[in-house]
Protein backbone atom coordinates (compact mmCIF):
# COMPACT_ATOMS: atom_id res chain seq x y z
CA UNK A 1 0.00 0.00 0.00
CA UNK A 2 2.96 2.19 0.12
CA UNK A 3 3.53 2.39 -3.33
CA UNK A 4 0.04 3.26 -4.06
CA UNK A 5 0.15 6.09 -1.93
CA UNK A 6 3.22 7.23 -2.95
CA UNK A 7 1.98 7.12 -6.46
CA UNK A 8 -1.14 8.99 -5.67
CA UNK A 9 0.73 11.54 -3.55
CA UNK A 10 3.26 12.14 -6.90
CA UNK A 11 -0.45 12.21 -9.22
CA UNK A 12 -1.45 15.16 -6.92
CA UNK A 13 1.34 16.84 -6.88
CA UNK A 14 1.48 16.86 -10.63
CA UNK A 15 -1.98 18.14 -10.64
CA UNK A 16 -1.43 20.88 -8.29
CA UNK A 17 1.77 22.39 -10.27
CA UNK A 18 -0.19 22.21 -13.38
CA UNK A 19 -3.45 23.73 -12.03
CA UNK A 20 -1.01 26.77 -10.82
CA UNK A 21 1.13 26.90 -13.91
CA UNK A 22 -2.30 27.82 -15.47
CA UNK A 23 -3.65 25.73 -18.97
CA UNK A 24 -1.54 24.27 -21.25
CA UNK A 25 -4.12 25.56 -24.47
CA UNK A 26 -7.16 27.21 -25.31
CA UNK A 27 -10.09 25.33 -24.00
CA UNK A 28 -7.32 23.08 -21.67
CA UNK A 29 -10.07 21.63 -18.86
CA UNK A 30 -7.83 24.32 -16.22
CA UNK A 31 -8.47 27.31 -18.40
CA UNK A 32 -10.47 30.06 -16.19
CA UNK A 33 -11.37 31.72 -19.75
CA UNK A 34 -13.83 28.82 -20.83
CA UNK A 35 -15.85 28.19 -17.34
CA UNK A 36 -18.83 26.01 -18.82
CA UNK A 37 -19.24 22.44 -18.51
CA UNK A 38 -19.09 21.04 -22.02
CA UNK A 39 -18.72 17.49 -21.63
CA UNK A 40 -21.94 16.48 -21.53
CA UNK A 41 -23.01 18.62 -24.41
CA UNK A 42 -19.82 17.23 -26.23
CA UNK A 43 -20.81 13.90 -25.75
CA UNK A 44 -24.19 14.44 -27.23
CA UNK A 45 -22.89 16.24 -30.01
CA UNK A 46 -20.62 13.76 -31.58
CA UNK A 47 -23.40 11.00 -30.65
CA UNK A 48 -26.29 13.13 -33.28
CA UNK A 49 -22.67 14.09 -35.63
CA UNK A 50 -21.87 9.97 -35.51
CA UNK A 51 -25.51 8.88 -36.35
CA UNK A 52 -26.08 11.76 -38.90
CA UNK A 53 -23.09 10.35 -40.82
CA UNK A 54 -24.32 6.44 -40.06
CA UNK A 55 -27.37 7.89 -41.60
CA UNK A 56 -26.20 9.09 -44.66
CA UNK A 57 -24.10 5.36 -45.08
CA UNK A 58 -27.35 3.81 -44.67
CA UNK A 59 -29.28 5.39 -46.78
CA UNK A 60 -26.48 5.44 -49.69
CA UNK A 61 -25.76 1.86 -49.49
CA UNK A 62 -29.88 0.31 -48.37
CA UNK A 63 -30.91 -0.46 -51.82
CA UNK A 64 -27.67 -2.43 -52.65
CA UNK A 65 -28.27 -6.25 -52.64
CA UNK A 66 -24.93 -7.78 -52.30
CA UNK A 67 -23.86 -7.28 -48.74
CA UNK A 68 -20.14 -6.86 -49.07
CA UNK A 69 -20.29 -4.71 -51.37
CA UNK A 70 -23.03 -2.97 -49.40
CA UNK A 71 -20.50 -2.54 -46.53
CA UNK A 72 -18.06 -1.52 -48.96
CA UNK A 73 -19.88 1.14 -50.18
CA UNK A 74 -21.26 1.87 -46.52
CA UNK A 75 -17.64 2.86 -44.99
CA UNK A 76 -17.16 4.96 -47.96
CA UNK A 77 -20.29 6.81 -47.75
CA UNK A 78 -19.54 7.24 -43.55
CA UNK A 79 -16.02 8.39 -44.47
CA UNK A 80 -16.98 11.10 -47.03
CA UNK A 81 -20.12 12.42 -45.02
CA UNK A 82 -17.83 12.20 -41.94
CA UNK A 83 -14.94 14.24 -44.03
CA UNK A 84 -17.71 16.88 -45.31
CA UNK A 85 -19.41 17.17 -42.21
CA UNK A 86 -16.88 17.83 -39.98
CA UNK A 87 -13.87 19.20 -42.03
CA UNK A 88 -15.93 21.30 -44.89
CA UNK A 89 -19.26 22.43 -42.97
CA UNK A 90 -17.40 22.89 -39.56
CA UNK A 91 -15.33 25.37 -41.68
CA UNK A 92 -17.68 26.84 -43.39
CA UNK A 93 -20.68 27.54 -40.03
CA UNK A 94 -18.48 26.98 -37.69
CA UNK A 95 -19.45 23.61 -35.90
CA UNK A 96 -21.23 20.37 -37.28
CA UNK A 97 -24.82 19.79 -37.01
CA UNK A 98 -24.39 18.60 -33.54
CA UNK A 99 -22.79 21.04 -31.73
CA UNK A 100 -24.89 23.65 -33.17
CA UNK A 101 -27.53 21.72 -31.88
CA UNK A 102 -25.71 21.50 -27.99
CA UNK A 103 -23.96 24.86 -27.78
CA UNK A 104 -20.54 23.84 -28.55
CA UNK A 105 -17.80 24.69 -31.16
CA UNK A 106 -14.28 24.58 -31.75
CA UNK A 107 -11.57 27.15 -31.24
CA UNK A 108 -8.00 26.02 -31.61
CA UNK A 109 -5.83 25.76 -28.75
CA UNK A 110 -3.13 28.10 -30.12
CA UNK A 111 -5.55 31.46 -29.84
CA UNK A 112 -9.17 30.70 -29.19
CA UNK A 113 -9.88 31.30 -32.98
CA UNK A 114 -12.00 29.42 -35.18
CA UNK A 115 -9.87 26.52 -36.65
CA UNK A 116 -8.31 26.76 -40.40
CA UNK A 117 -9.09 24.20 -42.60
CA UNK A 118 -5.16 22.80 -41.80
CA UNK A 119 -6.37 22.09 -38.53
CA UNK A 120 -9.49 20.59 -39.56
CA UNK A 121 -7.94 18.46 -41.93
CA UNK A 122 -4.99 17.08 -39.16
CA UNK A 123 -7.87 16.83 -36.89
CA UNK A 124 -9.71 14.21 -39.03
CA UNK A 125 -6.91 12.44 -40.14
CA UNK A 126 -5.97 11.74 -36.32
CA UNK A 127 -9.30 10.73 -35.28
CA UNK A 128 -9.03 8.32 -38.57
CA UNK A 129 -5.16 6.94 -37.20
CA UNK A 130 -6.66 6.58 -33.49
CA UNK A 131 -10.06 4.74 -34.93
CA UNK A 132 -7.84 2.63 -37.13
CA UNK A 133 -4.58 2.04 -34.61
CA UNK A 134 -6.18 2.20 -31.37
CA UNK A 135 -8.13 -1.05 -31.39
CA UNK A 136 -4.54 -2.44 -31.75
CA UNK A 137 -2.78 -0.31 -28.78
CA UNK A 138 -2.74 -1.79 -25.65
CA UNK A 139 -4.09 1.59 -23.81
CA UNK A 140 -1.57 4.02 -24.21
CA UNK A 141 -2.79 6.21 -26.47
CA UNK A 142 -4.23 9.49 -25.28
CA UNK A 143 -8.14 9.35 -26.49
CA UNK A 144 -8.18 13.04 -26.93
CA UNK A 145 -9.40 13.93 -30.07
CA UNK A 146 -8.28 17.29 -30.85
CA UNK A 147 -5.41 17.77 -28.25
CA UNK A 148 -3.41 20.75 -28.61
CA UNK A 149 -4.18 21.87 -31.49
CA UNK A 150 -8.20 22.00 -31.01
CA UNK A 151 -10.66 22.40 -28.43
CA UNK A 152 -14.28 21.86 -28.17
CA UNK A 153 -15.85 24.35 -25.41
CA UNK A 154 -19.05 26.48 -25.15
CA UNK A 155 -20.42 28.73 -27.81
CA UNK A 156 -21.86 31.00 -24.99
CA UNK A 157 -18.04 31.50 -23.41
CA UNK A 158 -16.25 32.23 -26.88
CA UNK A 159 -19.13 34.95 -27.63
CA UNK A 160 -18.59 36.37 -24.01
CA UNK A 161 -14.86 35.95 -24.43
CA UNK A 162 -14.62 37.99 -27.61
CA UNK A 163 -17.18 40.36 -26.21
CA UNK A 164 -14.68 41.78 -23.63
CA UNK A 165 -11.52 41.49 -26.22
CA UNK A 166 -12.50 44.84 -27.61
CA UNK A 167 -11.21 46.82 -24.51
CA UNK A 168 -7.94 45.54 -25.02
CA UNK A 169 -7.31 45.90 -28.90
CA UNK A 170 -4.95 49.00 -29.85
CA UNK A 171 -7.51 50.50 -32.49
CA UNK A 172 -10.27 52.55 -32.13
CA UNK A 173 -14.14 50.90 -32.14
CA UNK A 174 -16.28 51.57 -35.33
CA UNK A 175 -19.83 51.45 -35.53
CA UNK A 176 -21.99 49.32 -37.60
CA UNK A 177 -21.31 48.96 -40.59
CA UNK A 178 -18.08 50.12 -40.42
CA UNK A 179 -17.38 53.52 -43.02
CA UNK A 180 -14.52 53.04 -45.09
CA UNK A 181 -11.48 55.19 -43.73
CA UNK A 182 -13.16 56.27 -40.34
CA UNK A 183 -10.33 55.92 -38.20
CA UNK A 184 -9.03 59.04 -40.60
CA UNK A 185 -9.22 62.78 -39.52
CA UNK A 186 -12.49 64.49 -41.55
CA UNK A 187 -11.51 67.06 -44.35
CA UNK A 188 -11.08 70.89 -43.63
Amino acid sequence: MGFINRRVEQFNERTTQAAQRGPRYHGADNDPRYPSPRELRTFAAVTVDVLLHFGVAFAVAADIENVLFAVLVGVIAYIAASFVHTVLFQRFFGATLGKLLFGVVVIRGVDGRRPTLWNLLRAFFFRAFLAVFGLLADGSIDYDTYGDFLSIVRSRDVRALRTRQPTTWNYPQQGYPPQPHSHLRPPR
